[in-house]
């Protein structure tokens, strides 16, 4: 784009008047080594906001939850809130899976937000970017308005709670950067209601390989 940019400015006059009134301003990337590879995850694999396999692995070890998440979240973006939303979105995910309550749930991302302010969902400003502020605060803000009800995590696929399709149609209807906030906002609403809330009609679209791939692995 700089490139191009620089070429434009050869002749475009009326990019020469733009500029006059407005400054562009370039960071570096955060993932050279992803970008390189054309792929989200960098170099070792290793995504923002994609720690459900550390949650997973150290369920029930408090220290290697804590530990394991920060390393993951700073090794792609070593800053702050990058910090403060992998560590504050997964104990709230980890919360969910060993039996929080809708309302242990509710209180716990209170808590989150007075400790970390710039996450505050409300007033909800209806960004949903890749900005890691932004993210977090889409999700907060569907997760309040519809709290999935709890189930059994076990029990036939298919028996929906109230609130976890609706959360996450919500969230990705947000539009924007849908992937990743929908990626959140399933898991902390799946980790509430369990397996057996998850829809069937879109089960039934999963090809019975990749199901099967999907339960050995959160079993594993």
């Amino acid at each position: 784009y700089m490139r191009a940019l620089l070429f434009r400015l050869e002749w475009d006059e009326l990019l020469h008047r733009q500029l006059q009134k407005v400054r562009l301003v370039f960071m570096p990337i955060f993932n050279p080594g992803g970008m390189w590879a054309h792929k989200r995850a960098n170099p070792r694999g290793v995504d923002l906001m994609r720690n459900a396999p550390v949650i997973l692995a150290t369920l029930f070890d408090d220290t290697a939850f804590e530990h394991l998440s920060q390393v993951q979240a700073r090794i792609p973006h070593h800053h702050p809130l990058s910090d403060a939303a992998v560590l504050g979105f997964s104990r709230l995910v980890r919360a969910a899976l060993l039996g929080a309550s809708r309302m242990d749930i509710t209180v716990l991302i209170h808590q989150f937000i007075n400790e970390h302010p710039r996450f505050n969902p409300r007033p909800y400003r209806g960004r949903a970017s890749a900005y890691v502020v932004d993210t977090v605060q889409t999700v907060l803000h569907h997760t309040l308005h519809h709290t999935p009800h709890h189930t059994p995590h076990a029990g036939a696929a298919g028996t929906q709670a109230p609130g976890f399709e609706a959360v996450l149609i919500a969230t990705i209807n947000q539009g924007e950067d849908a992937d990743t906030t929908g990626a959140l906002a399933g898991m902390l609403a799946g980790a509430q209601c369990g397996a057996s809330a998850l829809p069937a009609r879109w089960l039934q679209r999963l090809k019975p390989a990749v199901r099967r791939a999907v339960t050995e692995q959160a079993a594993a």
